[in-house]
């Protein structure tokens, strides 16, 4: 009986939609999580990412001076940016497939 085919490993910087987070692309907070970084008032804010660890990313909020660590799970990567911003959308090839959507984020 044949093996079955290896399984992508699934990127651990990706959004709620499954897209690529890059190094200071912008981002909206879009779920909602119990750890005390992710406010329920940021819920749809919009921000940058600063910074990557290797599970979390670091996001500066628009208006804000103060960078959060937060799953990026909870976040989706914007198609726009702000003039001005150093902001370089994410690709993703028309042949690579979307991640399913998670509604909460589980880590290890």
């Amino acid at each position: 009986m044949p093996a079955d085919p290896p399984r992508p490993t699934p990127d651990r910087w990706s959004d709620a939609e499954g897209t690529h987070v890059s190094l200071f692309c912008q981002i909206e907070q879009v779920d909602e999580h119990p750890e005390p970084s992710a406010l329920f008032s940021r819920l749809h804010q919009q921000g940058e990412i600063v910074g990557r660890g290797p599970d979390l990313v670091y996001v500066r909020f628009h208006g804000e001076a103060q960078v959060i660590a937060m799953p990026p799970c909870l976040l989706r990567v914007l198609d726009t940016a702000p003039e001005g911003s150093r902001w370089a959308p994410s690709i993703r090839r028309p042949d690579q497939p979307r991640l399913p959507s998670r509604a909460t984020c589980h880590r290890p």
